[in-house]
């Protein structure tokens, strides 16, 4: 090992980006021994976690030293405790060329973890013409992220048409070297329907919600979910009507119901407008109450509106005035025909005792012993009390006995006066 103090210097391109515990390590470039007849270079072996030299032009039978030494080391005092790594070869009579593999998960005749810095490298052996070669180099450590992803995401939602595909991505956020790849599921759909995702393609047979979700496939917790809303592919909304009173007065509400012809699969949505003094009990929806707040024309429109974007409307006025104040009316009666046949005879007494024992009590639009038009029915003498005296004062009218009754005459016709109600 003496000859390893003599130095000449060459350029070694390592870079790598961690050596110890569960950390990964790269090497990158080639070196070149300066000052003698060989050259060699250097590589990493991922999966067997090692580091490679290896030299052209070496004499046969000679041995070549591969070193990697403390961090920090004189490279002019080199001593056991120095070296980190070593591997050491006896060259048979025919090798003209040698390479040293370092097994970087065994540290040999030192107790120092490899961690971040920059590390002597040395590498010796004897050159074809039998000179010994030395060459130095500086292996860099450094920290290196450990491969995960951050996250995952998407636009937060999409329109597609049923039955025709609509490209979706992910964009999945990895360090390390972590795999940035993702699938697609989905994972809420109406109900009867079809929906896949083939190739970023997302496809569905029928209107309606659907929520895909892509997943890393590195870190199947990082996930990101899109919406998409399917309208129809054949937008077939073609009509929309108003159906109520067309006039009515300003004490009154007026209330319209909404329809439309659709024969698509698109949802439709209906709104309602108002325009003149009134308001409306909603503004969505199948009906609405118009409330007047004054006289005059009102206007109400309906608009429908389908998921794929179709409008269409209709409107419908309404005419309100004030309710004119109530009129007394004038009526007329034949006094003393109780069962109104239109003739004062007996059969009104009759009538009358019929009324009182159980018989039926309806007189036309009259009902015996109830007041309408100010008259209580069946009190032909007008004490206030329908009894069998008006039967008697019926008879008596007949027979020639008074036919005064109060304000009315039996068998002569009276104007009654109604008030307004």
């Amino acid at each position: 090992m003496k000859s390893l103090k003599k130095v000449l210097a060459f350029g070694l391109a390592v870079s790598v980006l961690a050596l110890s515990g569960s950390a990964l390590a790269e090497v990158e470039g080639t070196c070149t021994l300066q000052g003698g007849d060989a050259t060699f270079t250097a590589s990493y072996d991922a999966s067997a976690n090692s580091l490679t030299a290896t030299a052209d032009g070496a004499k046969a039978g000679e041995q070549m030293t591969f070193l990697i030494l403390d961090n920090g080391t004189d490279v002019t005092d080199i001593v056991a405790d120095d070296i980190l790594y070593i591997d050491q070869k006896e060259a048979t009579s025919s090798d003209t060329s040698f390479t040293g593999v370092i097994n970087l998960a065994r540290v040999t005749g030192a107790t120092t973890e490899m961690l971040a810095g920059t590390y002597p490298v040395r590498f010796g052996y004897y050159n074809a013409s039998g000179d010994f070669q030395i060459g130095l180099g500086n292996l860099v450590v450094s920290d290196v992220v450990a491969p995960a992803v951050e996250g995952v995401t998407t636009d937060a939602t999409g329109n597609a048409t049923a039955g025709t595909p609509l490209a979706i991505t992910a964009t999945v956020t990895a360090v390390g070297g972590a795999s940035t790849e993702y699938t697609w599921t989905v994972t809420s759909a109406p109900a009867g329907a079809t929906a896949t995702v083939t190739n970023g393609n997302f496809v569905a047979d029928k209107i309606g919600t659907y929520v895909v979700t892509a997943t890393s496939t590195y870190d199947s917790t990082k996930t990101a979910t899109k919406t998409i809303t399917v309208v129809d592919s054949d937008p077939t909304l073609t009509s929309a009507s108003i159906d109520g009173d067309t006039a009515a007065y300003t004490d009154e509400t007026v209330t319209l119901t909404g329809s439309f012809v659709n024969s698509g699969k698109d949802g439709v949505t209906l709104t309602w407008s108002v325009s003149g003094n009134a308001t409306l009990s909603a503004e969505t929806g199948a009906t609405t109450v118009v409330t007047p707040t004054a006289t005059g024309d009102v206007t109400v429109t309906l608009t429908a509106t389908s998921t794929t974007g179709v409008e269409v409307t209709d409107t419908h006025t309404i005419t309100f005035t004030e309710r004119p104040a109530p009129q007394q009316t004038t009526i007329t009666i034949l006094w003393g025909d109780v069962n109104q046949d239109g003739v004062f005879n007996s059969n009104d007494a009759s009538k009358i005792i019929g009324g009182i024992t159980g018989g039926s009590k309806t007189c036309g639009e009259y009902v015996l012993n109830e007041v309408k038009n100010t008259i209580l029915w069946g009190d032909v003498n007008q004490d206030g009390v329908f009894n069998s005296n008006d039967a008697s004062k019926i008879v008596g009218g007949i027979t020639g006995g008074s036919k005064t009754c109060g304000d009315f005459t039996l068998g002569e016709e009276s104007e009654v006066v109604v008030p307004a109600e």
